[in-house]
């Protein structure tokens, strides 16, 4: 089962700043793995959950999973969490890293995700 986008954003903005604070999407760790993977990975996501679609206007399906993580980004923007530095960089702001450590300080530490 997929989870919420509330519950994304925290594991969303740990990941990030363990990557160095700034990543783009597709960009793969030292396990080879882009932010979609590790998340899934984090959430022990079944193949069917990362199977679903969702589909655009004109009929294209596209990843549910990675479609979910990039509105909980979007989500984490508007609250002035995450910035983008750059076109596709998805970057862990001061008020972001703040956030992530008052929330869970286990989640800033650089080995937990």
């Amino acid at each position: 089962m997929l989870p919420s986008y509330d519950e994304i954003c925290l594991p969303l903005l740990a990941e990030i700043h363990r990557r160095g604070g700034r990543s783009k999407p597709r960009d793969r760790n030292e396990y080879g793995q882009t932010i979609y993977a590790a998340l899934a990975e984090f959430f022990a996501l079944s193949q069917a959950d990362l199977n679903e679609k969702v589909f655009e206007k004109d009929g294209t399906a596209r990843s549910k999973w990675e479609n979910m993580v990039r509105w909980a980004r979007n989500d984490l923007k508007k609250k002035g969490l995450l910035l983008a530095p750059n076109h596709g960089v998805w970057a862990v702001g001061d008020r972001g890293l703040s956030h992530l450590n008052n929330r869970r300080p286990n989640f800033a530490s650089p080995h937990r995700l």
